[in-house]
């Protein structure tokens, strides 16, 4: 079972059950996952999912909130291979004008009744109402890539205009939220570890955000030792790098003028440098019979650095 669906699994179970926060998480099945049909002045409602625990809590909701009896139909979805299309349909017997007129997505137009495209805000004033409807969207149209491979939770939604709603209300809870337009569709996402967290939080799937924070944790670590790791071989290659230079650069000078036509410091350290040829800075100034520190040998093996540049030119050294 895939990270998104665990998290539709623990979400679907902690849908707040007072009736304000109800009737707003039935508002958001509908509109993001359900389908309205108006027949002969009759209102047929249904919402179609490929996951069950979503399915049984709109059940759950409709029979809590509206005594509403469900009928559920399980099938193949002939789209995706072995998976299967949950739909939930709450037939017309004369009472699904009211549940609809409750969580407003009808609305009178020359006397008679036609779908509400807008969602009402007035259902999700409250703050509890705002995270169960946030709930019901999330097992409606969202979904949350694996974290060992990248963090990005999105919601796909068909209206510009509900995609913007949504963006604004999450970012009452958790900052920013992306939107951008995905051919006749409308994404809201978040790509933040740190908002994704919070969100689940606000969702309650406090098993999946344990598990987001490992993740988190081990990546992180990992990243670290890495960058540790590059930054140590960054340095080694850097020090192994200037140690051939220097020692070509002496061999130079030994074969040319000779070392002993070095003043008497630099002659110690090319003598130094050409017998430990792996040793760092550190150790070669330890060798030296007045020792000196890192930056010292440094200076004087940049001394015969410019000694061997000038031989190479033609230029003439001498001993001042």
């Amino acid at each position: 079972m895939s990270f998104s669906s665990n998290v539709k699994n623990e979400i679907a179970k902690k849908i707040s059950q007072k009736s304000c926060c109800r009737q707003a998480a039935i508002m958001a099945f509908l509109k993001f996952s359900g389908d309205i049909q108006i027949i002969n002045n009759f209102f047929n409602i249904k919402i179609s999912t490929e996951n069950a625990q979503t399915a049984k809590a709109f059940f759950l909701l409709m029979k809590s909130q509206f005594n509403k009896h469900c009928e559920v139909m399980i099938r193949k979805n002939s789209k995706l291979n072995k998976n299967y299309l949950y739909t939930v349909i709450a037939p017309d017997k004369g009472e699904n004008l009211n549940i609809l007129k409750k969580i407003q997505l009808v609305k009178k137009q020359k006397n008679q009744y036609i779908i509400n495209d807008k969602i009402s805000e007035d259902l999700v004033n409250k703050k509890c109402c705002k995270k169960a409807f946030l709930q019901a969207l999330f097992l409606s149209c969202g979904s949350i890539t694996n974290p060992e491979k990248m963090y990005h939770l999105e919601f796909d939604i068909k209206n510009h205009n509900d995609a913007f709603l949504v963006k604004n209300l999450l970012e009452m809870f958790i900052g920013e939220a992306k939107m951008v337009e995905r051919k006749s569709h409308y994404v809201v996402y978040l790509k933040e570890g740190e908002q994704i967290i919070d969100l689940l939080n606000i969702l309650g799937a406090h098993i999946a955000l344990l598990e987001l924070e490992n993740i988190r944790i081990v990546k992180e670590l990992r990243n670290n030792v890495n960058r540790l790791v590059n930054c140590e071989t960054a340095n080694l290659e850097k020090t192994i790098n200037a140690s051939v230079r220097q020692i070509e650069n002496i061999e130079f000078i030994d074969k040319t003028i000779g070392i002993d036509n070095l003043p008497e410091n630099l002659q110690e350290i090319a003598k130094l440098r050409l017998k430990f040829r792996e040793a760092s800075l550190k150790e070669l100034g330890t060798m030296l019979q007045t020792p000196l520190g890192k930056s010292g040998v440094n200076h004087r093996l940049r001394k015969i650095d410019k000694i061997a540049e000038d031989l190479k030119k033609g230029g003439v050294f001498y001993d001042k």
